[in-house]
């Protein structure tokens, strides 16, 4: 997949994205266990919570500033995915308040999607929940947010060097929450 990745950009322009010791092939940042698609994508092959992105050249020693998703949406017209949660949605609960990934599930279709899922708590309670992304080469890290009825933050997850948010045994009070789910980020390459 990432080789399918990695040479399907070349046919649309991108160049090989390098720096730091990797010279023509960027070797990523194995603390945050990143690395750009256009790089040595090799070398993070065995990291447990892999994640790789189309890069601007965002790390410290990128040679190349390319911006990949530039090439794709405006150099070769390949148009985003269509937001599948433009206004929110309820999060679908099952018998005994279980959510399943099957009923509640969303994508980001850019770097600047999020998606809100709506949930009404009747009486104080407590919200256990994980938000996975669905890739087998993850291309998302997951941060997600609570938001009660005013709008202010309740609790934020966005795992270190882990894809997924975690709410565990989050006491909530009787209301109207959101869940944001956006991309996220962590460290400072």
């Amino acid at each position: 997949g990432m080789t399918g990745a990695h040479e399907v950009g070349h046919q649309m322009g991108m160049l090989h994205d390098g720096g730091g010791s990797g010279g023509e092939y960027y070797e990523g940042i194995a603390a945050y266990q990143w690395g750009p698609i256009m790089g040595n994508y090799w070398m993070g092959g065995s990291w447990a919570n892999q994640l790789f992105t189309w890069s601007r050249g965002e790390y410290s020693t990128a040679n190349n500033q390319e911006d990949d998703f530039r090439i794709m949406t405006v150099n070769e017209s390949v148009p985003y995915a269509a937001d599948d949660n433009a206004s929110g949605k309820p999060l679908q609960l099952r018998a005994g308040g279980e959510i399943n990934p099957l009923d509640n599930w969303g994508q980001i279709e850019r770097n600047t999607d999020n998606d809100v899922f709506t949930l009404s708590v009747a009486s104080a309670g407590t919200l256990n929940l994980r938000v996975d992304p669905i890739e087998y080469l993850r291309m998302l890290d997951v941060d997600a947010v609570i938001l009660n009825a005013s709008g202010q933050q309740v609790a934020r997850s966005n795992l270190s060097v882990n894809r997924s948010a975690e709410f565990k045994n989050l006491a909530l009070a009787a209301g109207s929450y959101q869940i944001k789910i956006q991309g996220g980020a962590e460290g400072t390459p």
